[in-house]
């Protein structure tokens, strides 16, 4: 292989690294956008329970988000890209209905 060649494949390496970072912060994105969403219409939930006195509902629907977050899995390690490659890939793997096992 001559230097050239070896120049060409180290750029469409990089270029392919570069897509798909920028297919990762795209999906973050739209991640983020959605749990923005879900939080509002939590919110206005919550407040209708509130402003009819329904406050044990309010408490277990609480409760019930609460439940909810205890579930999901986020990955906080030492090094804020390796847990953000983690939290994405682990995001993928549960839209595929596919176990990720991580030791750190």
């Amino acid at each position: 292989m001559t230097d050239e060649q070896i120049k060409q494949k180290i750029l469409l390496e990089k270029y392919s690294m570069q897509l798909s970072y920028v297919k990762d912060v795209d999906e973050s994105l739209k991640t983020l956008h959605k749990i923005r969403h879900d939080f509002k219409n939590h919110l206005l939930i919550i407040d209708g329970y509130a402003s009819k006195n329904e406050y044990d509902r309010q408490r277990e629907y609480i409760q019930k988000l609460n439940d909810e977050l205890g579930a999901t899995k986020i990955y906080d390690t030492s090094n804020n890209l390796v847990s953000s490659i983690l939290n994405t890939k682990n995001a993928v793997c549960e839209k595929h209905d596919v176990i990720l096992n991580v030791n750190y």
